[in-house]
């Protein structure tokens, strides 16, 4: 049978599971006509514009397309950026228009603002428009603040006062929204943003700057948001909150949240240590980051949470035996970092978990050989992550790393920032030792350990990515399996699109 005379649903398969690039799609859909017809709508789905001029052939492309190849008709995802690029690619009524017109099966869009003030131009865009199709939006910088415009102050039109966002969320289709330091200086909007976006919201990223949210130098107070979410937002499934240099979300505002939000199992959020003591009000939550300080007396205090599986901890302020995972009985991924006061008995009862699989330790100085050499003892552990310099770490304690037990499973991954004291002997080891490894990383190795002639550096397993270090990287680092630095970068030309 010929690869034409398959059905379309095997070529589309194919053309998912190979994971083909974009000039790879160019040359297939430039063989013959059915092959084009399965090509095309891969080639367009996903369209990334940072120049004015890339844009402009985008639009001559797609008015300029036939009825055999309707490329507006393929393109599923937009990203467009403003940069401070000649000449300026910004967002106008007439892009916006030509989107509405051109892309019918367009479902995530991707707006990144200039970071310059926009004189609150981008709250008048006509993002209603989108609204009919649209499941995802993010924005970056997107500003709706307290000044006044010209516009504004034209009584005759009533949609002056409108919101983009607000009026864009209002057709209850969107279900995925992240804002990257919006410029809101209107506390009211923020619940119009949520009542219009009501039950069918389930997935919430808001990332903002005190400087950006206030206008008057107060504080921002952040609870107001998480209120408003609560009030309306019931289908709720992932809320990441990261407020900076705002204060922090309260008690009551959490505990709506917690309790009106029944479906929510991923929460990221900057709160008061005590508010850690509630989150059991939950009982869907799988994910928790804690991206604010928290104590150690508030942690020993988590009640039992049945659904939790995964805990990041940003900073614990003060001791912790981490005690608390006992109470945490489906837990297998646990995360802490900027950790001053870390014990033998922190580290005994992390390894004392039953089902701990992967460990990330960030800014936590005081690690030791002992720790590693019981961290490799933990039977359940197979992914292990130190994302900071250790000083208290020898060539010994490394070692023991990789020399586990016998009745311990073969790593599975290892991510490590400071091997300045690891030798040849440390990869020999993870090579003939952990037949399971999928992915190793170290960085910062000193090359003054490691021979030329070095028999590690002919290792089958290892020696593309030997090869990388020595004569690519220039910070030592070593990445298993080797990271795609030779991948071509050649731009294959779509109509006059530069398609990477």
């Amino acid at each position: 049978m010929l690869l034409t005379e398959m059905p379309q649903e095997v070529l589309l398969s194919i053309i998912a599971v190979a994971k083909f690039e974009n000039k790879d799609l160019l040359h297939l859909s430039l063989s013959c006509r059915e092959w084009a017809l399965i090509a095309l709508p891969a080639l367009w789905k996903a369209r990334d514009f940072k120049r004015r001029s890339d844009f402009d052939k985008f639009k001559q492309a797609i008015l300029s397309s036939k009825i055999l190849y309707p490329y507006g008709e393929y393109v599923q995802r937009l990203q467009i950026a403003e940069l401070e690029l000649e000449p300026p690619l910004f967002f106008d009524e007439e892009m916006i228009h030509f989107i509405a017109d051109q892309c019918p099966n367009l479902n995530v869009l991707d707006l990144r603002f200039s970071s310059k003030p926009h004189a609150n131009k981008t709250r008048h865009l006509p993002l209603h428009l989108l609204s009919d199709r649209l499941t995802s939006l993010k924005m970056i910088a997107y500003e709706n603040n307290d000044t006044e415009t010209d516009e504004d102050k034209d009584s005759d039109n009533k949609t002056n006062n409108l919101d983009a966002l607000c009026e864009c969320v209002k057709s209850l289709r969107i279900r995925d929204v992240s804002l990257t330091h919006p410029r809101i200086t209107k506390p009211e909007l923020w619940d119009v943003f949520a009542r219009n976006s009501g039950e069918s919201l389930e997935h919430i990223k808001l990332f903002l700057r005190n400087e950006e949210v206030e206008s008057n130098g107060r504080v921002f107070n952040s609870s107001i948001i998480v209120e408003a979410i609560a009030k309306y937002c019931s289908n709720l499934r992932t809320f990441v909150f990261e407020p900076h240099n705002c204060a922090r979300v309260s008690m009551t505002a959490l505990l709506n949240l917690l309790t009106n939000c029944p479906k929510l199992t991923s929460l990221h959020i900057n709160i008061t240590s005590e508010g850690v003591t509630i989150l059991h009000n939950s009982t869907s939550l799988v994910k928790v980051h804690i991206s604010s300080p928290v104590e150690g007396k508030d942690l020993s205090q988590i009640s039992r949470m049945e659904s939790l599986c995964h805990l990041e901890l940003s900073t614990i302020a003060d001791g912790c035996d981490f005690k608390f995972l006992n109470q945490l009985p489906n837990l297998t991924y646990l995360e802490f970092g900027e950790f001053r006061q870390l014990t033998d008995d922190s580290i005994s009862n992390i390894i004392s978990h039953p089902r701990i699989s992967e460990l990330r330790i960030a800014k936590v100085p005081q690690v030791t050989d002992k720790h590693l050499l019981m961290l490799a003892s933990m039977p359940t552990l197979v992914k292990l992550t130190f994302d900071q310099d250790i000083e208290h770490v020898t060539r010994e304690g490394w070692l023991s790393l990789a020399k586990r037990p016998p009745d311990c499973p073969s790593w599975l991954k290892l991510d490590i920032s400071d091997g300045r004291l690891m030798d040849s002997e440390f990869f020999e080891l993870i090579e003939k030792g952990h037949p399971q490894l999928r992915s190793l990383s170290v960085k910062k190795l000193d090359r003054n350990l490691f021979n030329d002639d070095d028999k590690t550096f002919d290792s089958p397993k290892f020696k593309e990515s030997w090869t990388e270090c020595r004569n690519i990287t220039t910070s030592g680092g070593f990445w298993w399996p080797p990271r795609k630095s030779g991948r071509s970068a050649h731009k294959s030309k779509l109509f006059g699109i530069g398609i990477s």
